[in-house]
């Protein structure tokens, strides 16, 4: 009796420990990039699993070269405008 508690409680052990030991390479292999090619080989979309804060739910987004590029140009925009205080008051307040 003891040496099947002994056995379930060292397998639920295990198992605990399994799921909790999740590396940052598995994450990145669960939301790798997916390049979207053409019929001549030339990359036309990059689509990607992106769950929404609060949930655990993907939802895949492609998106074209040109706008990765724009969204994060205007991202380095919007920060520099926040770091030289130049941010401007939330509509509504």
């Amino acid at each position: 009796m003891k040496m099947r508690f002994l056995i379930i409680a060292a397998s639920g052990l295990l198992f605990i420990t399994g799921c909790a030991n999740t590396t940052s390479a598995e994450r990145t292999a669960r939301t790798m990039d997916i390049e979207v090619v053409d019929d001549e080989d030339k990359v036309t979309h990059v689509c990607r699993t992106e769950r929404a804060v609060g949930t655990n739910i993907g939802r895949r987004t492609c998106r074209s070269r040109e706008q990765i590029t724009a969204e994060q140009e205007e991202a380095q925009r919007e920060i520099g405008h926040l770091i030289r205080g130049n941010a401007k008051a939330p509509v509504g307040n």
